[in-house]
């Protein structure tokens, strides 16, 4: 017995498969998806390093104390909740926020306009604005299965 399947759809032939139309829509489809995924993917040399820099100058700044040239690296957002969650303003707060010191970059990847930059002892997310990377997260550290626990982000 033939499945039923209801007249008028597309690429259907009122048989087993797909009419030849029907089976090129979905091959030049799954074609279109695989490109697109792989494009997204792939990032240049430049924009891992780009990444990688600031995550280790944001690290740098928790390091030596300097809360204004950290909050200068956080994106607005981040500043916000950092000035929120502790009641006075980013330059004075974020290294107290933010907790132990990041260490150095070991491995960044980039996603598009976010990236991971995993810290010695930490785990940075970015995101690229205005052509510049921005930290999104920071003071992160992962539970398992579950999304990273960060202390200080944005919303």
């Amino acid at each position: 017995m033939r499945p039923r399947v209801p007249y008028g759809v597309p690429g259907y032939s009122g048989g087993m498969g797909l009419t030849s139309a029907g089976r090129a829509s979905v091959r030049l489809g799954a074609t279109a998806v695989l490109a697109s995924l792989l494009v997204s993917s792939c990032a240049s040399t430049d924009d891992v390093d780009a990444a990688r820099r600031t995550a280790d100058d944001f690290a740098s700044a928790v390091r030596s104390d300097e809360g204004a040239a950290a909050c200068a690296l956080l994106m607005a957002s981040t500043r916000s909740t950092v000035e929120e969650s502790a009641g006075q303003p980013c330059e004075e707060a974020v290294v107290d926020e933010v907790g132990a010191d990041p260490g150095a970059a070991r491995d960044a990847e980039v996603f598009g306009t976010a990236a991971q930059v995993r810290m010695e002892d930490d785990t940075l997310f970015l995101a690229r604005y205005d052509g510049r990377w921005l930290v999104l997260a920071a003071g992160c550290s992962p539970r398992g299965e579950l999304p990273q626990d960060c202390q200080v982000e944005g919303g």
